[in-house]
């Protein structure tokens, strides 16, 4: 980054990712000053709607004009947004499909993204570990219980094969 800035100004750099790398490294060199940073967050329920193409819908909803007839509609995408999100390629999969079987493969290529991060950046020893605790977040979200209970990770396995 530092040399486009300094040594190519005429070129516009865009670039993603989550600076892990940076944050865990034990000696690595940043541009500071060089790089603005954006944050990125899912695409919410009213840029779903945009990305569908209904448009004259938000402007209904942001002009508080009544939408009675679109109601049921408006329901409908609601629920399909909960189960598709807010990912862009997740909605990308759906806008261009209407597959869900479309998306929820979306769904699982930055799932698997997420664990190939761990690969890249933990130590081979902590690697399954990270990927049991990752693959055990799912089931205890959905349980009422709020707390992490590290003997559900694996039944053997307690908080003392799980931490340092």
């Amino acid at each position: 980054m530092k040399y486009f800035c300094e040594s190519a100004p005429e070129y516009h750099v865009v670039a993603a990712g989550s600076l892990l790398g940076v944050a865990i490294a034990e000696k690595t060199s940043f541009p500071v000053g060089k790089v603005d940073f954006l944050t990125l967050r899912p695409m919410n329920f009213e840029e779903f709607l945009l990305a569908n193409d209904k448009e004259n819908w938000v402007e209904h909803i942001v002009q508080g004009k009544d939408y009675s007839l679109l109601e049921h509609q408006l329901r409908d995408l609601l629920k399909k947004y909960y189960v598709v999100g807010g990912m862009p390629a997740c909605v990308k999969a759906w806008v261009e499909t209407k597959s869900i079987e479309k998306v929820e493969q979306a769904q699982d290529s930055i799932l698997t993204s997420y664990e190939k991060d761990f690969a890249k950046h933990a130590p081979k020893t902590e690697y399954p570990k990270l990927t049991a605790i990752w693959h055990s977040i799912p089931n205890q979200l959905a349980k009422e219980n709020t707390k992490f209970i590290f003997s559900q990770v694996k039944n053997s396995w307690r908080a003392k094969d799980l931490t340092d």
